[in-house]
């Protein structure tokens, strides 16, 4: 892409060494860090002060041996001077206009790429995992950024380090493609993400928010701080895009035009609604009302909250290619995402207890997925849960007393302790919670695995709970390779074998 292309609406004091034609400089790629710098790229230097020139200058050199042809600086250095090959541009507010640069570059690709997103405390992984199903059963180039990891089609290209990546991720991540081909982007959004306005100066032609409950309190400063980060999707919708809601949720947005409602209860005001639901042994039937037609589906999942991701998953697809044949397949072909209420099958092993692996990380989650296996398994739970460091204490400790309720026995264990001293955190947990005989400690979360496992029967249900899909563990800031589902794999071969 041109350098005159990426500079539009990008406000900036004063350039040096720019030559006639110069505005023609062709830019591969925009980075943050010196390290990523390659052939073709634009170095945002974020210098705090003039007075900044040690770090900027090791900055600057590495990203100029790297390749970069343009750099751009909050404030002057004296030493740009001897780069006679570079371009600079001082740029006091280089953060705001960082956005821009992406906004431009989407401008310039705007026909090639249809960005689709996903909002919510629950339901975000599972309903953009559904939407991608769907795009790619109608035959569409699609790629997914989500939690569990990143999609080109169905097939598993980059894990994720985080929920919603930031701009500069995006655009190398992109532009390889949008050189090849249209297509679709689904972006899971955080409220982090959102909240920071990591990517606010991109538009999407639908934005589904599943629901808005109490979370993220150790980053939000109170619940009203966390609600209202979730109320400014205004601001990424296309003229001509859509919102997609929970009815209940509609007062909050009465200036769009363009709103789509669903619901579970049965309200013929509502664009997409819950008509029936019947439970089988290994399957569900379901009814739902799109736009006045009853519809119906047989499916497989489990879990409460998949009857949300479900609803929400058909009111985002109505805006664009709505197909009743496809949604009908897709829907059919439906399982859980990895760790969403993942049941644990192995074919050759017949005689072992009900397993599942669920990622259930705020209260209301946690609260669907004890209530749907205490309805639908009249078995005794058997739970296993971690403490996680640097997190809400309110939460977490909430999070043990409805475990440790709701469990006929509970194994307490580590998790991502981050920052925070393993013995600080248990010594909480123990000045929180009484002492009862339905519970143990294990620090070694292997051996309580491990534990779990050998105290099971065929009357019993195991809840592995709080970790999912995740592959690596973070203690005392060491990343470790650990994954839940391996390791109740390799002790149920031992013991069922």
């Amino acid at each position: 892409m041109k350098l005159k292309y990426l500079l539009k609406n990008i406000s900036y004091d004063i350039c040096f060494n720019i030559k006639k034609n110069e505005n023609n400089i062709i830019i591969e790629k925009i980075c943050l860090d010196s390290r990523e710098v390659s052939k073709n790229s634009i170095f945002l230097c974020n210098n705090k002060t003039t007075l900044d020139s040690i770090n900027s200058h090791f900055f600057i050199e590495k990203a100029i041996n790297n390749g970069a042809s343009v750099i751009f600086l909050n404030y002057y250095v004296f030493f740009i001077k001897k780069y006679n090959n570079v371009v600079f541009f001082i740029c006091n507010c280089l953060m705001e206009n960082y956005s821009f640069f992406f906004l431009n570059f989407f401008s310039f690709y705007k026909n090639k790429i249809n960005l689709l997103s996903v909002t919510g405390t629950n339901c975000k992984t599972t309903n953009c995992h559904y939407i991608n199903r769907y795009i790619n059963n109608l035959f569409f180039v699609s790629l997914l950024n989500s939690t569990i990891g990143i999609y080109k089609k169905e097939k598993k290209i980059f894990s994720s380090k985080m929920t919603t990546p930031n701009i500069s991720f995006l655009f190398d991540f992109l532009f390889f493609f949008i050189k090849k081909e249209n297509f679709f982007l689904v972006l899971e959004n955080s409220s982090h993400s959102i909240f920071l306005r990591k990517n606010y100066c991109l538009k999407f032609y639908t934005f589904s928010l599943t629901n808005i409950d109490s979370d993220h309190l150790d980053f939000h400063f109170d619940n009203k701080d966390y609600y209202f980060s979730k109320l400014n999707l205004e601001l990424y919708i296309k003229r001509n895009g859509f919102l997609i809601l929970n009815y209940k949720y509609k007062v909050n947005f009465k200036i769009l035009n363009n709103l789509i409602f669903w619901e579970k209860t049965n309200n013929k005001k509502h664009d997409v609604f819950l008509e029936n639901i019947t439970d089988y042994y290994y399957y569900k039937k379901i009814i739902i009302n799109i736009l006045g037609k009853k519809v119906f589906f047989l499916t497989k999942f489990y879990g409460l909250l998949n009857l949300d991701n479900l609803l929400s998953f058909i009111s985002s697809i109505l805006p664009f290619n709505y197909d009743e044949d496809i949604l009908y397949k897709t829907i059919n072909d439906i399982l859980n995402i990895q760790g969403r209420f993942n049941r644990i099958y192995v074919n050759y092993f017949f005689n072992f207890p009900l397993i599942f692996i669920d990622f259930a990380h705020n209260l209301k989650s946690l609260f669907f997925f004890l209530k749907y296996v205490k309805l639908n398994f009249k078995k005794k739970i058997i739970s296993l849960i971690g403490l996680g460091g640097q997190r809400d204490f309110l939460k977490r400790n909430s999070f043990f007393k409805i475990i440790i309720k709701n469990s006929f026995y509970s194994i307490i264990t580590s998790d991502s302790t981050r920052n925070e001293f393993i013995y600080s955190i248990f010594k909480d947990f123990l000045n929180n919670h009484y002492f009862s005989n339905n519970y143990c400690i294990i620090l070694n979360r292997v051996t309580a695995i491990k534990k779990i496992i050998e105290l099971s029967d065929l009357n019993s249900v195991i809840l592995i709970i709080g970790r999912g899909h995740e592959n690596e563990i973070n203690l005392d800031s060491n990343l470790l390779k650990f994954n839940d589902l391996e390791a109740v794999l390799s002790f149920l071969k031992k013991y069922y074998d």
